[in-house]
């Protein structure tokens, strides 16, 4: 379904989403070179202290700190996994292989230590706010829906976003104005007709004959622009789908099979440019280290599929995957063999015109926030360099405020493209070493996940916890060790 402003009809949105292979379409967009952010959210809370291990640092080896969720050191005479190095301080969860093979490709940068002020450890909130990129308050639109609202990137012959093995589109692309199906799979992505092949095309016909006519009101014009942009792009994607064999060998799973869609349509230059995937799991009270393993390992191999299948395109260097999750997990073990809600974690980055390391520092592991790792760089900076460097937007109007940005990117952008007035109105009140903004105007459209009557249904279940951060220093990139060029 669509990702709309205001009620829609349910057999209105369900055609929108649903069309038969085969009817005479559009031909596909053009986009050869064309820069591609996959964003790979990890729900449930991913533990950041045992995806980038601090095992430097005696203290993650301290008996009362989380001494049944220990990865050994990499020097560790024992034959359990041990930590993959990377410094002399920190090291890769031994699940994670391939990621380190790309790593010595120069192909990764981690951001370390990453949350925001008063942080919520809220698994619904949480979300809300990493997908709307607003701490301080119930912002209705995402932050990549107001992207999309901004970019003047929407046409009628390609869908920009896509929201893939989901059946329902994340806050993150919530907006006004703006398409993103949500594609559970190819095959529920067409139209079901109550008779044969035949009547499916006389239906679909029928339906753009109808839509052929513009009713002169900006809300019909979108809707019907969005029907008709998906009939044709329905057919796009099952045909984009069936023309590219993968290289890559993807687990069998979901979030698997889900980026292998994604490979399949960045090699058939169906034209979209940002998409969405998800892999749970990631709320591991008990029972984790089996269990945080195996969810790293399907991560681990289907991304590395993934670029398999990029470099064999030639796309490898258009092509970035950004991961994020609700927030890390506490420092400490709990009683059940697992980790409870925290604050900082790393974020993920990886393709071929990335700056390669890490950046910023990791959170101390004795200067605690009440027993959480604390915040060292604030996500919007992440989401400000991507914005600018990445898609060449201006990010301020999009995310409310200033942030500084943090040289992921080999080459930015040229100059930030500009952008109608902003869907957020801010008065800049910084409150660490990391700007933020406390906005004081926004619209309040009722909203559109994938439901035919749009409704918010997010609510925080519990109240902002946890002291105001220290002032932080400014970002500071780690230099890595000089690599032979690839």
């Amino acid at each position: 379904m669509v990702a709309a402003g205001w009620a829609v009809p349910s057999f209105v949105a369900e055609t929108a989403r649903l069309v038969e292979a085969g009817s005479p379409f559009a031909a596909t967009a053009s986009a050869a070179g064309r820069r591609v952010l996959v964003i790979v959210q990890y729900a449930g809370g991913n533990d950041g202290v045992n995806t980038l291990i601090p095992y430097g640092d005696p203290t993650y080896y301290s008996p009362n700190v989380r001494p049944a969720l220990q990865i050994p050191r990499p020097t560790a005479t024992t034959t359990d996994p041990k930590v993959i190095p990377l410094t002399d301080y920190v090291g890769l969860h031994p699940s994670l292989t391939r990621l380190k093979q790309r790593w010595d490709r120069d192909q990764v940068a981690i951001v370390q230590g990453v949350s925001y002020p008063n942080p919520n450890r809220s698994h619904f909130r949480g979300t809300d706010i990493w997908e709307s990129a607003v701490p301080d308050r119930l912002e209705p639109k995402g932050w990549m829906g107001r992207y999309l609202q901004t970019c003047s990137c929407q046409r009628s012959d390609h869908l920009e976003a896509l929201a893939v093995g989901m059946s329902s589109v994340p806050g993150t692309f919530w907006t006004e104005m703006a398409l993103v199906p949500a594609v559970a799979s190819i095959g529920s992505f067409r139209y079901a007709g109550v008779g044969g092949s035949n009547q499916r095309v006389i239906e679909i016909q029928t339906l753009r004959n109808a839509l052929a006519q513009s009713d002169g009101h900006p809300e019909g014009e979108f809707l019907r622009q969005s029907i008709l942009t998906a009939l044709t792009d329905a057919d796009i994607l099952q045909a984009a789908a069936s023309s590219y064999i993968p290289v890559g060998a993807y687990p069998t799973n979901g979030f698997g099979n889900s980026m292998k869609l994604v490979a399949q349509l960045v090699a058939a230059d169906v034209g979209t440019s940002v998409f969405y995937v998800s892999i749970g799991g990631f709320d591991t009270r008990a029972n984790q280290l089996a269990n945080h393993a195996s969810l790293l390992s399907t991560f681990d191999q289907a991304i590395d599929a993934f670029f398999q299948d990029m470099e064999a395109k030639g796309r490898e260097d258009d092509v970035t995957v950004m991961t994020f999750s609700e927030f890390g997990r506490r420092l400490a073990g709990n009683g059940s063999a697992g980790s409870d809600h925290g604050i900082a974690a790393p974020m993920l980055l990886l393709g071929g015109s990335l700056k390669p390391g890490l950046h910023g520092a990791y959170p101390s592991l004795t200067d605690l926030d009440d027993g959480d790792l604390k915040m060292q760089i604030d996500f919007r900076s992440v989401y400000a360099s991507v914005l600018q460097d990445w898609l060449n937007v201006a990010p301020g109007p999009i995310l409310g405020g200033t942030f500084p940005t943090l040289g992921l990117f080999q080459t930015g952008s040229t100059t930030p493209t500009a952008t109608p007035t902003p869907s957020i109105t801010h008065t800049p009140t910084p409150t660490t070493g990391l700007a933020t903004a406390t906005p004081t105007a926004t619209a309040t459209p009722t909203l559109v996940g994938a439901t035919a009557t749009p409704t918010m249904t997010r609510t925080p279940t519990s109240t902002p916890v946890g002291a105001k951060p220290t002032k932080t220093p400014e970002p500071t990139r780690v230099p890595r060790p000089t690599r032979t060029p690839r």
